[in-house]
């Protein structure tokens, strides 16, 4: 059901209701929210959006394993790379490379 939500034009209400039935009251919306969510993030990329479905299944995964706490992060959260985020300038400049930032620490 969730491949055929991520590669097909059905929509969410029709995914959550095709899970309803075949769950039954197995079903629980938080617990099918974060892949659904990944999918609707997508944007129409499946390949990205069963990516994000598989990445959401690790972290599951890794919540039920305690590795985890607290609220799940998102998709887009995840990908998020800090390292390619401004975080701002800083006064140290090294322009001889190791040398000079073992001679500063």
């Amino acid at each position: 059901i969730i491949c055929e939500f991520a590669s097909s034009e059905m929509s969410l209400p029709e995914a959550e209701t095709h899970l309803e039935h075949h769950l039954t009251n197995r079903y629980t919306d938080t617990n099918w929210r974060p892949a659904l969510k990944a999918i609707m993030d997508a944007e129409g990329d499946i390949d990205a959006a069963l990516n994000a479905t598989k990445l959401m299944d690790l972290i599951d995964e890794l919540k039920s394993h305690n590795c985890i706490f607290g609220k799940l992060p998102t998709v887009k959260e995840l990908l998020d790379c800090v390292e390619k985020r401004e975080v701002g300038g800083h006064d140290y400049k090294f322009p001889g490379g190791d040398k000079d930032i073992v001679k500063e620490v």
